[in-house]
């Protein structure tokens, strides 16, 4: 097989198996509770908050090719190297972008806790 067909071959397989990444993750989170607001009243916000979409699934597709072409061209460092940023630009903007306050006004601290608790643990996984 010349090298160009083994190429598109690899990369054919490759991006077939990320269909299997959806129900994977599904069955994997199937026994996660579901995100329940501190309070009746946040019920629309809280709905908005937790429903927000990283673009996953794009940077999923992007990644898969990625690592193909690095694990190809023997360069995994490469794969390093995305691995360490993905994990400096969550970390940032976990801690500083979308923090979560303390404590919201006329809410039970037990309540907001519960809700920061659930949220905390939820928050790469897609809704």
């Amino acid at each position: 097989m010349a090298p160009l067909s083994q190429i598109a071959v690899g990369l054919l397989i490759t991006l077939l198996l990320g269909f299997g990444a959806k129900p994977l993750l599904r069955q994997a989170t199937k026994s996660m509770s579901p995100l329940r607001p501190p309070s009746a009243a946040l019920t629309d916000q809280w709905a908005i908050l937790t429903s927000a979409s990283e673009g996953g699934a794009m940077l999923g597709w992007l990644e898969r090719f990625i690592f193909f072409v690095a694990l190809w061209a023997e360069a995994h460092i490469l794969i390093g190297a995305w691995l360490a940023f993905k994990v400096a630009s969550k970390w940032q903007a976990w801690s500083n972008v979308i923090s979560v306050p303390n404590s919201i006004e006329g809410l039970d601290p037990i309540d907001f806790l519960i809700a920061r608790r659930s949220w905390g643990s939820h928050p790469f996984v897609p809704m």
